[in-house]
């Protein structure tokens, strides 16, 4: 029950996803940015708790419903990997992508920033490879943050704290930073 208000709230704000098209007057902005996220990828499965830290990138686009309201899609890979010990193995874990849908909601603060929060629902599949064995692991679960976008002159920098996957013994969550251009 927990997860279906999450699910009924994302799937609302899909179906209204041609308003943004219709609308370019105050409303019906539309948006592309470029991320870069440093994100920890922590396994609870074994015997212990491992912890990888990984640089991605991600592509974003969205477009605002209203002025507090906008839906967002993202796609990234990683750029840099990281090797942790699982019991005495030295095993490399990289982000082969995450894909994900959002609906952002804030309110402005005067004409400088934007603060929002974040939900909706991520895709991330993760890599690991040792010497002897390799193997991915895909998870798709609801996902949750916090940002604020500073407006610049003609763009805004995005800084962001989400929660994007905690499922099944695994947790990928970290910091981005990027640049957003309104079209």
């Amino acid at each position: 029950m927990n997860k279906l208000l999450p699910s009924l709230l994302v799937a609302s704000a899909i179906t209204t996803l041609p308003a943004i098209s219709m609308a370019d007057d105050t409303h019906g902005k539309r948006y592309a940015a470029l991320d870069i996220g440093f994100m920890t990828v922590e396994d609870e499965s074994g015997s212990s708790t491992s912890e990888a830290d990984i640089t991605h990138v991600v592509g974003r686009v969205g477009g605002y419903l209203n002025d507090n309201l906008a839906l967002e899609a993202r796609l990234g890979t990683g750029v840099t990997d990281d090797s942790v010990d699982e019991g005495g193995t030295e095993v490399d874990v990289s982000l082969r992508y995450l894909v994900g849908a959002y609906l952002r909601a804030g309110a402005k603060v005067g004409d400088t920033a934007f603060p929002y929060l974040l939900l909706g629902f991520t895709r991330a599949d993760v890599e690991k490879e040792s010497l002897v064995d390799s193997s991915t692991q895909a998870e798709t679960d609801v996902s949750y943050g916090v940002g604020v976008d500073f407006n610049l002159s003609g763009l805004a920098l995005a800084v962001e704290y989400a929660n994007l996957v905690d499922k099944d013994d695994a947790v990928y969550s970290g910091f981005s930073i990027g640049l957003k251009s309104t079209f």
